[in-house]
């Protein structure tokens, strides 16, 4: 084998295991749960009283792994605040890339009138209104 094919397997083999990286190996694989930063949502401006109201939610993964873990939604009359998380496998070779996420959120107003939702970014907060009628 010459040298350049050797460095072509070399580069092969990398690649493909930058695929794989992030496959589940039955129950053995143990995740690493942490925030994922809100960056962006589609979150409409008006909406009818309970009647849902799906929209996406872009969010950061911090690794090329990373993937949709949960959401915490705490709703405290018109005030909603939404984290994300993400979940990384604990003992896998992952790219350093942040990626971004793109998971739908569901929300079904229970009141009539302007509902703020407070979209987490770490140590702050994305802030966005949306006014619902009957």
């Amino acid at each position: 084998m010459n040298r350049r094919t050797g460095i072509f397997l070399a580069i092969a083999a990398i690649g493909l295991s930058a695929f794989t990286c992030c496959e589940e190996d039955g129950d053995n694989l143990r995740f690493i749960e942490s925030e994922s930063e809100i960056i962006e949502t589609e979150l409409p401006t008006e909406g009818e009283l309970l009647k849902t109201i799906t929209f996406n939610v872009r969010h950061l993964g911090t690794t090329g792994c990373a993937v949709y873990a949960r959401t915490e939604k705490i709703e405290n009359n018109f005030d909603v605040f939404v984290t994300y998380y993400q979940k990384v496998p604990a003992d896998a070779m992952c790219t350093d890339n942040i990626i971004l996420l793109n998971t739908p959120y569901e929300f079904t107003p229970k009141a009539v009138g302007e509902y703020t939702f407070h979209f987490k970014k770490y140590e702050s907060y994305l802030e966005q209104k949306i006014m619902i009628s009957e």
